[in-house]
């Protein structure tokens, strides 16, 4: 689901920078004007900003999805260790002779 609000977003960003050059392209005079300039690098700036943040977001949540999946493998080696110390446990005192339920 995050990947694919992530790829939407590029797209949007991509379609308006298509845009952007489509404008540009139709409406800027052979000479270039100081104002469609301005036009394009502003609207460059935004594009480039948004993407940035874009990126900077999908980074973020894929850092704290592999944060979660870290914390889960350690809470489950956790278990797995308490178990075995059950188990050692539980065999010792067979070792010995008594009841392990007591």
């Amino acid at each position: 689901m995050r990947v694919r609000r992530f790829i939407t977003q590029v797209l949007v960003a991509a379609a308006m920078v298509l845009g952007c050059a489509a404008f540009l392209g139709s409406k800027a005079d052979p000479g270039g004007s100081r104002f469609f300039a301005s036009i394009i690098g502003g609207l460059a700036g935004v594009v480039i900003l948004h993407l940035a943040a874009l990126a900077g977001s999908f980074w973020r949540e894929v850092l704290v999805a592999h944060y979660h999946e870290l914390k889960e493998l350690d809470e489950s080696d956790r278990e797995a260790h308490e178990e075995s110390v059950r188990r050692e446990y539980r065999r010792l005192i067979r070792a010995e002779g008594g009841d392990v339920d007591a």
